[in-house]
């Protein structure tokens, strides 16, 4: 019942930021699924929050073009993946809509982008898969 008030949080950040409308935090209370499952099912609060979280950030970036906002995106996004492994749809949906965004000048996209930073962002999915996979294990 507790980690249910982390989707009240989520969407007081967002509204917060000007992401989101009054009356979308009304129709995100009170006439979505999400609020009834997070009575239930614990994950789904924690899930909804790291991805309004780094959505947000995903969001400052466009705006102000500063490549840390896109690194904190990529790394609270890649978080939930422990909870729900929709993020991994998620994740790669905010990849591709960038390259949309930007075919015209991928070139000025990829020389901004640091390997190591992107790296980091995505640590914590590739943590997940080798201590899912086993690959860490000691024989």
């Amino acid at each position: 019942m507790l980690l249910s008030f982390f989707m009240i949080v989520s969407l007081y950040l967002l509204s917060k930021r000007k992401l989101i409308g009054q009356k979308t935090v009304l129709l995100g209370y009170f006439a979505t699924i999400l609020f009834a499952l997070c009575l239930d099912f614990s994950e789904y609060s924690i899930y909804f929050l790291f991805n309004s979280i780094g959505f947000s950030f995903w969001l400052r970036y466009r705006d102000l073009k500063k490549s840390r906002d896109l690194y904190l995106a990529f790394f609270v996004c890649s978080l939930p993946i422990w909870f729900r492994l929709e993020t991994l749809l998620f994740l790669g949906s905010l990849v591709l809509s960038e390259i949309i965004m930007y075919r015209k000048n991928i070139k000025n996209l990829i020389k901004g982008i640091n390997p190591l930073g992107i790296l980091l962002g995505i640590l914590p999915i590739i943590l997940f898969f080798f201590g899912i996979f086993g690959i860490m294990d000691i024989y």
